[in-house]
């Protein structure tokens, strides 16, 4: 699109055309701030068709800008005239911000995440589309026997030079630990993992959290409760008085090792220690 978007006949296209490209999954560009950028260009070629861009700019796929461009085109757009081309540019920028920056209800992270072109390599928060250089090492587009399974990771965690999954492929999930080196994983937690213990079987796995001492930390939430996993054994960890409802996420910090749990869809947090729960 963007050999064809430099030539002179680009210049007299109508808008119909425009916007029928901008639409589909098969245009090819190295990343969304240049279609915007032909649609900026498109424009300036000819006076009078401000009305008829800002028309265009439906098609632009917004959240996958990176997000210091939809920061900066944000900016921008508050100093620009009401209804201008750029004051919309920058409404659009500082809606698309929330596929970036994230939601609180953890459940709504399915529906955030935007809808790629078929030339982009995926979709980063933060980085929109336009990451490049990256690897894909599991699932499809990797290479060799990573690539063999199709997986849908919801979470990455960094673990004791692995990575933790969250791999939702199948209700209720399961965790993968991966090696970057093997180029493979297994099943630590949920569906295909030997796992034992009284927090062994799981409802709805929300989150994982990697811990001190090989441990790692399951949030289920249909469960509503924590679970640790540490050499193959499971144990719930979140008891106490305040019961969890409807929790979304779960961290591990400080020495006494509290787990942190962001509850009620994100309204409340609730702090487990040792057996006791505070908020």
């Amino acid at each position: 699109f963007c050999a064809c978007a430099q030539t002179e006949p680009f210049l007299r296209w109508p808008q119909k055309v425009l916007e029928h490209l901008l639409k589909s999954d098969h245009l090819t560009v190295p990343s969304e701030e240049d279609a915007l950028l032909w649609v900026a260009r498109w424009k300036s070629a000819k006076a009078g068709r401000e009305e008829a861009a800002v028309k265009a700019l439906n098609s632009v796929r917004w959240p996958l800008l990176c997000l210091p461009s939809l920061e900066a085109l944000a900016a921008d757009g508050k100093i620009a005239a009401s209804g201008s081309f750029a004051a919309v540019v920058g409404e659009k920028c500082k809606e698309a911000k929330a596929a970036h920056l994230g939601l609180a209800d953890a459940a709504s992270f399915a529906s955030l995440v935007p809808h790629v072109r078929q030339s982009a390599p995926g979709w980063w928060a933060g980085l929109g589309c336009a990451g490049k250089g990256g690897v894909i090492i599991a699932g499809t587009g990797a290479s060799g026997k990573a690539g063999q399974e199709a997986i849908k990771p919801r979470v990455v965690r960094p673990h004791e030079g692995t990575l933790l999954f969250l791999d939702g492929t199948q209700e209720p999930g399961r965790v993968l630990q991966w090696f970057l080196r093997m180029g493979s994983g297994r099943s630590v937690a949920g569906q295909g993992s030997e796992l034992v213990g009284n927090g062994s079987t799981f409802e709805d796995i929300a989150d994982v959290w990697s811990g001190p001492d090989d441990a790692f930390y399951i949030l289920d939430r249909d469960a509503e409760r924590v679970v640790q996993v540490k050499s193959g054994e499971a144990d719930i960890v979140s008891k106490g008085t305040i019961r969890l409802e409807r929790p979304c996420a779960v961290a591990v910090e400080g020495p006494d090792r509290a787990v942190y749990v962001l509850d009620r869809e994100g309204s409340r947090v609730v702090r487990f220690v040792h057996g006791r729960s505070s908020q």
